[in-house]
């Protein structure tokens, strides 16, 4: 409800690789329609200054009724890319197909 209102909702995510909790803020930023459905789409960014310099924010579009279902989201993702002896972390646009 508050997302829906336009007010920011804050949360911890727990980064595991990391052993740590980072602080992330969720905020609506449009409204649009999908394969004819209404949906929202929602930026989740960093709290700190610091590591929203350094992480880029994610969005999602969700269904704006019903069970709010993610339809799709852009940004940083869970798994990560081997790159040559390295793992690095992988930006991609991840669908989702409820049907």
């Amino acid at each position: 409800d508050d997302l829906m209102k336009g007010e920011a909702v804050k949360c911890r995510y727990i980064a595991a690789a990391r052993a740590e909790t980072v602080g992330f803020k969720f905020v609506k930023q449009a409204e649009s329609t999908w394969q004819g459905n209404s949906v929202v789409i929602i930026k989740m960014s960093a709290s700190s200054i610091i590591i929203a310099a350094l992480v880029d924010p994610l969005y999602f579009t969700m269904e704006k009724d019903g069970e709010h279902r993610v339809l799709q989201y852009d940004g940083r993702t869970t798994p990560k890319i081997k790159d040559g002896n390295k793992w690095k972390d992988l930006d991609a646009v991840a669908v989702f197909d409820w049907d």
